[in-house]
Parts: structure tokens; C-alpha cells; sequence
């Protein structure tokens, strides 16, 4: 086996050499000759057997080379890559010692160690001779869905942007299609013991198997197979709203039957196992694959603007630790080059999303003429509003526009998963009876609040936590409007549900579609006003060529969606502000170019992660809040008082952090409730103060006034005083919000 620079054209002569125990054949030959026939036939089988073994620890050691990322992520084998001069293994240079020598030998051990030699020569590939110097990684990490884009020089790309999808799971030799860059957000653990003992063996580029671990389509497969309510314990399909509970503990049982314990988000340890930095890391192999001769160093993510900035720094860590991991170890050695390492905050995902859109539609704004723009991107689990200008940069050698973000928001409960569990909870509550007799029960939805009689089917465990998967699996297509007229007249579905004892059985329901068409109708009609109540507060005085209305997000293609939008952006107001309306639809091509897939609403939003990056050339993205600053999010509610039965707020999402203001006034031993919610809707002027949650204060000292003030996103600081200024601290009361 040989060592290749590819840097060069110089093969250097230097053997791989695979060393173990001499075996010494001089005394074979010499019991030839003395005549000891007999013995020197005993002799001669040891040789073989010898010879033999030698053989197998030889293909043995060339298998492992040839199926080392086969084993790993699914990769193809490489045999054609490591006997190839003009290809080469990455792993084989990194195994080399500083003979340039394959060394597995004990350097305990004091015999004398014999050189073996490969079949056919092998070849050394050096990985820094493969980063993409231009190569820049956009990451849209999805609740249900996860998309991932490359750009490089060398890219035709899609509509010559030079950016391609890249799958994180599934074959790649297949037809392309939309759905294989779609990538599942899920996780499914085999053996998680004997995953993560390979996984800290090594620095970079680990022994690791898929079969302990698979994610995204494999992942997915396993779990829309599973019949046993105990089962669905081995899978993860809320890593992101795990994250941004923060303090949610999870457990895991793989497929061995052992139990695992993973702490809140926030609060993992450095050592404690991370889901989502596993789910990087195979991000990582798919992205820095040897089968591509690819290695990139530059990553920016996306997140909805409502995730607080605790959570973003943590989730760009864990994906910085599962990427390095992917890398190989030559390359984590190198300290020049992993300063070029980097995972960093890109554009918020409706702003990417603008971007993508304002190109596809090929709108430039000229120095006179500013754009307006605005997005509801309606994705799985959040629904983020972005509201913003498009204008010419004057001046600059660095930029030719610029998108400036004048306000964002969103609704953190309004997403597609979250919908189909409201739904699929309804279709259990039409079967209420029938279910609850056969001892069926079904977890609460995200942000639903508990009534009279759910403490009769309501639960938290696996059981439960199955039969609402298998309901939102069943809805789905209700969801998705794929269901046909006839389908809907039938009224009755079979699902596979199990009910407490672990037994699963095919159980017929009865739905009533126009009961479900109302729950959705109300639910998005509830974020479609506020999008469009704080548009014209924004908008209100800006003098602009025109503004876009963007509808992002897969759950953007619900007819519930387009309708909506026609009543409340009718023509008087679309004239008032000369808006240009384009649907979720609007951006897909209808035309597939060759192989590769075109822009939809969901991979829109990673495209243009990669076209707002930092000195990208053409546009300057301006955040509404700096990550550079460490700005965090908005405060997550309002809060205030009820006047006759209304929700009057005082403190809006919006109001500045640490900042003192003045309540009320308090006398003594006094006790009031201050009201507050985290609905976007409660800094309208219609919302019921019946829907607030409340916090109670009480004044223990003397009479005065009551002053708030906002720590951060949910936890505000109180104090009861005649001088704000000169209060002392233990008269300071913090209280977080929940």
C-alpha cells in the first residue's frame, strides 16, 4: 500500500506497512534438510495456517476501510475509492504513523514484528486537500422536517443560485424527490449503550454504527411500523419542542430494553448525551462525505423568532459538537484550519424565506422605489411573522441591497404537528365513550387547557403518547386535503390503537369533518388578525413601492390559509397599501430541472439562509435583533388588567427589557392580580380576560406603588416602593412566568 499526497504529483515510496508477531521461517527449511520429514510436514501446516491468518487479518482490515461509512450513515462502500491513486481514504491517512505506516501493533509488546503486505495497493487521501474553500452550509431545522443546502462555486445550483439540497438519510442513488430533502425530524434508538461507547472512542469521524442510531427516513420507516404502545418509547419526534420547553426531561428506551433518563435542554451537563448533537452529527457525516471528496467549514442556522436566545446558543453548540464530530481527525488537529470552523446564527426563517422569494420572483428595488415585504410562515410547530424593507444599498462596495427587518414575531403554538394533535384529540373526544370503555386514553395537545372529565382519558404515558401519534398519522391526510370528497362522506376511519394493557387492535371511529373544519378554521383565523393587525401597524406610514405577503411554511397550503387572507386583506386594504398576495404554492416550480428538485415553502427558508449569509456580496441582511449583540427575543407576554370582561394590557411583548414601570399603586397588606398571557392576540382590544393566566401580589410593607420590570423573555422582577430609584435589593421580588 502506498501514500499519495494529492497536493502533488510525487507518490512517495513509502509502504503501508501492517505489523504483527514475526514468524520466524529459517528452522522450517533447515528441519527439511536434516531429514526430520514427519516434523517438518507438522511444521509446514503451521505455516500455512499462519499465511492463511495473515491473509484474513488483511481483507479483514481492508473491509473496514471499504465499509467504514456504509456502517456509519449508509453511505456507499469504497471499494473503488481506496485502490484509486486519483481517489484515496481519508481514514487510511489518518491511521498513518509517522513512518506514513498502518502500525497496529502493541508497542507493550517485545517480539519482534513482522511487515504484511496488501492484496493490491491502497492509497491515503489527506483531507484538507478536499474543504470546500467557497463551500457555505445552511441548516433550516425543522419540528417535523429538517432541510440542509450547499453552496459552492462549482454548483450550478437551482436557477444558478449555486446552492443544491443535500439528503441527511435514505439512499442517494434514487430518483430525487421533494420529500428526500424533507428530512424527518426523528430519531430512533436501537442501542444507545454500544452507540455512544464507539461514539467517544474517537474525536472525529467515530466507529459508529447506524443500526444503534438512525434518524430522519429510516427513522421515520421504523416508527410508522410499530404496533406496541411500549415502542414508541425508542423514538424521539419532539427534539425541537423538547428544546424549547427547556426543562422538559425525556425518557428513552431503546430497543435492548434499557432505560435512559435525558435531563431538560438547558440543563445538560458538558458529558450528559445530547439527541439533537447526534442528530448533527449525522447531519455532519452527509454533509463532509469522503464518497464526495467534500469538507465544509461553514454553517449558519436558522430558528423562529420566538425562540429565546438561551436556547438558540445551545442548539448552535449542539450542532457545532455533532458536526466537529463528523470531521476527520487530521482536521480537528489542525489548528489553522479549525479557525476557519464555524456554526453561527444565520437569517431568521422568514427573512431567508423573503429573500428566496423576492429573487424567484425576480423583484429589485431601485433607489427611489423601496419594497415592502412581509411573512407568515406557517411551519410545524410555530407560526413566525417577519415584516420588513427591500431597498437599494447606497454607496457600498460590500452590498448591492439590503433587507432590513423592522419587527418579527409569531405564534409559538400555531403549527401544522400542533394542529393535527387538536384534530386527532377531537376525534378521540367524538368517541369519547367508546374509547374510554375500552380503555384507550390519548396525551393532552401543546397548550390546551384541561376541562371537566379529561382525568378520565388523559395521560402522559407511552400508551397515550402512541395513540395520538397513530390519530395524527391517521388525520394526516384530512390535514394535508388529500382526502377525497367520497372519503369524506364515508365518515368512519379505522386506526390502530392499544389501550392499557399494551393490546393493539384496529378500533373503527366515527368523524365529523365539519367539526374539524371549524377547530381549524378558528385556531389560524387567530393568527392570520394578529399577522394582519400588527402589518398595518407597521406599514401604517411607510411610503413604498409595493409590499409582498409571503406565505411560507408547508402548512401555509391549507385552504384555510388562502381563504382567510382574502377576508382580512380584501381589496380596499390591498389597495391601501399596494400589496402583492403570493401563495405558499407560488414559488414551487412546476418544472423539475434535470435531477435536482426546485424552491417549495419549505426549502425556500435554507436557500435563503445561504443567500443572507455574512459578506455574501449582493444582499445585507439587517435583523430586527442582533445576534452579533446577543440581543435576545422579545418578552413572551403581555400583561396588564381586566376592564369589564377585556384583557387591557400594560406591558406589551415588545416593551424594553430591564426597565422599571410603574403598575399601580398598592396600599397596605393589600393584594391584587396582575393578568398576563403569552397569546399574540392578548395586545389586541378584544381579548377576554378569562383567558389569562394570573399572578397574584400582595403588599406586606407599607403603602406604595407597585413598579415591574423585565429580566428576560419570561421572568419579570417587582418591587413596592414611594422611589423606584432608591429601593434596595431585598425589597426586589423576581417571579417567572410560566
Amino acid at each position: 500500500a502506498w501514500y499519495k499526497d494529492n497536493n502533488s504529483d510525487e507518490i512517495y515510496g513509502k509502504r503501508l506497512e501492517f505489523t504483527n508477531n514475526q514468524v520466524y521461517k529459517g528452522s522450517v527449511f533447515r528441519l527439511y534438510l536434516e531429514g526430520n520429514i514427519d516434523i517438518f510436514h507438522e511444521e509446514i501446516q503451521k505455516e500455512l495456517q499462519i499465511i492463511n491468518n495473515r491473509r484474513v487479518d488483511i481483507e479483514k482490515l481492508e473491509n473496514y476501510y471499504i465499509e467504514k461509512d456504509k456502517k456509519r450513515f449508509r453511505s456507499e462502500e469504497y471499494s473503488d475509492v481506496i485502490y484509486d491513486i486519483n481517489k484515496g481514504s481519508w481514514d487510511i491517512f489518518d491511521d498513518l504513523n509517522e513512518n506514513y505506516e498502518l502500525d497496529f501493533s502493541d508497542d507493550s509488546d517485545e517480539k519482534e514484528l513482522e511487515e504484511k503486505y496488501f492484496n493490491q495497493i491502497i492509497y491515503a487521501r489527506n483531507p484538507k486537500y478536499d474543504i470546500v474553500e467557497s463551500g457555505v452550509i445552511g441548516i433550516d431545522f425543522g419540528t417535523k422536517s429538517t432541510v440542509v443546502v450547499s453552496y459552492r462555486d462549482d454548483n450550478e445550483g437551482i436557477e444558478g443560485s449555486k446552492t443544491l439540497p443535500i439528503r441527511i438519510s435514505g439512499n442517494n442513488s434514487v430518483i430525487e424527490k421533494t420529500e428526500n430533502y424533507e428530512n424527518a425530524t426523528v430519531m430512533y434508538f436501537y442501542n444507545l449503550e454500544r452507540f455512544l461507547r464507539d461514539y467517544e472512542e474517537k474525536n472525529g469521524r467515530p466507529d459508529t454504527s447506524y443500526d444503534d442510531i438512525q434518524v430522519a427516513l429510516e427513522a421515520e420507516n421504523k416508527l410508522s411500523g410499530i404496533t406496541s404502545g411500549e415502542a414508541i418509547n425508542s423514538f424521539m419526534t419532539d427534539l425541537k419542542q423538547w428544546a424549547s420547553s427547556k426543562d422538559k426531561k425525556k425518557k428513552i428506551i431503546d430497543s435492548n430494553g434499557k432505560i435512559y433518563t435525558i435531563n431538560g435542554y438547558l440543563e445538560l451537563e458538558e458529558d450528559d448525551f445530547d439527541p439533537i448533537e447526534i442528530y448533527a452529527y449525522y447531519i455532519g457525516c452527509r454533509i463532509n462525505d469522503m464518497l464526495y471528496n467534500s469538507i465544509f467549514l461553514d454553517y449558519y442556522l436558522s430558528f423562529p423568532v420566538t425562540y429565546e436566545l438561551s436556547v438558540k446558543n445551545k442548539i448552535l453548540d449542539s450542532f457545532r459538537k455533532g458536526i466537529m464530530k463528523s470531521l476527520p481527525n487530521s482536521i480537528l488537529e489542525d489548528e489553522e484550519i479549525m479557525k476557519q470552523f464555524r456554526v453561527s446564527f444565520g437569517a431568521s426563517e422568514p427573512a431567508s424565506y423573503a429573500i428566496t422569494a423576492l429573487k424567484k420572483f425576480c423583484i429589485e428595488p431601485s433607489e427611489d422605489n423601496e419594497i415592502g415585504y412581509s411573512v407568515f410562515d406557517f411551519g410545524g410547530g410555530t407560526t413566525d411573522f417577519s415584516y420588513g424593507i427591500y431597498r437599494e444599498k447606497e454607496n457600498s462596495r460590500k452590498y448591492d441591497y439590503e433587507i432590513q427587518e423592522l419587527e418579527s414575531g409569531g405564534d409559538k403554538y400555531l403549527g401544522g404537528e400542533n394542529l393535527l394533535s387538536l384534530i386527532a384529540f377531537d376525534v378521540f373526544q367524538q368517541n369519547r365513550e367508546k374509547l374510554v370503555t375500552g380503555g384507550y386514553n390519548i396525551t393532552l395537545p401543546l397548550n390546551k387547557k384541561k376541562e371537566v372529565g379529561y382525568e378520565v382519558f388523559v395521560s402522559e404515558g407511552s400508551f397515550a403518547e402512541y395513540n395520538m401519534k397513530s390519530l395524527m398519522e391517521k388525520m394526516r391526510r384530512y390535514w394535508e386535503e388529500r382526502l377525497t370528497d367520497e372519503e369524506k362522506e364515508v365518515q368512519n376511519i379505522t386506526v390502530n390503537l392499544v389501550n392499557k394493557n399494551d393490546e393493539s387492535k384496529g378500533v373503527e371511529l366515527s368523524v365529523d369533518y365539519e367539526r374539524l373544519d371549524s377547530i381549524l378554521h378558528n385556531r389560524i383565523n387567530e393568527g392570520v388578525i394578529s399577522f394582519t393587525e400588527k402589518f398595518k401597524t407597521i406599514f401604517k406610514d411607510k411610503k413604498l413601492k409595493e409590499i409582498y405577503v409571503f406565505l411560507a411554511g408547508n402548512s401555509s397550503k391549507s385552504e384555510f390559509v388562502e381563504e382567510l387572507f382574502a377576508q382580512e386583506i380584501d381589496e380596499e386594504m390591498k389597495n391601501r397599501y399596494k400589496i402583492v398576495m403570493k401563495n405558499a404554492k407560488s414559488i414551487e416550480d412546476a418544472k423539475i430541472q434535470g435531477d435536482v428538485i426546485g424552491l417549495n415553502s419549505k426549502t425556500g427558508v435554507a436557500f435563503g439562509l445561504v443567500e443572507l449569509r455574512e459578506g455574501n456580496g449582493e444582499v445585507e441582511y439587517i435583523s430586527a435583533k442582533s445576534f452579533k449583540n446577543n440581543e435576545e427575543v422579545n418578552f413572551k407576554y403581555c400583561m396588564g388588567y381586566s376592564k369589564k370582561g377585556r384583557f387591557i394590557s400594560v406591558i406589551k411583548f415588545a416593551t424594553e427589557y430591564n426597565k422599571w414601570i410603574e403598575y399601580t399603586e398598592m396600599d397596605k397588606n393589600e393584594r391584587i392580580e396582575i393578568l398576563y398571557s403569552d397569546n399574540i392576540r392578548s395586545e389586541g382590544k378584544e381579548f377576554a380576560a378569562i383567558e389569562c393566566s394570573r399572578l397574584p401580589v400582595v403588599n406586606k410593607g407599607e403603602k406604595g406603588t407597585l413598579y415591574i420590570r423585565l429580566k428576560n423573555p419570561n421572568t419579570i422582577e417587582y418591587a413596592i416602593c414611594e422611589n423606584i430609584k432608591k429601593v434596595s435589593k431585598d425589597k426586589i421580588e423576581t417571579e417567572v412566568l410560566k
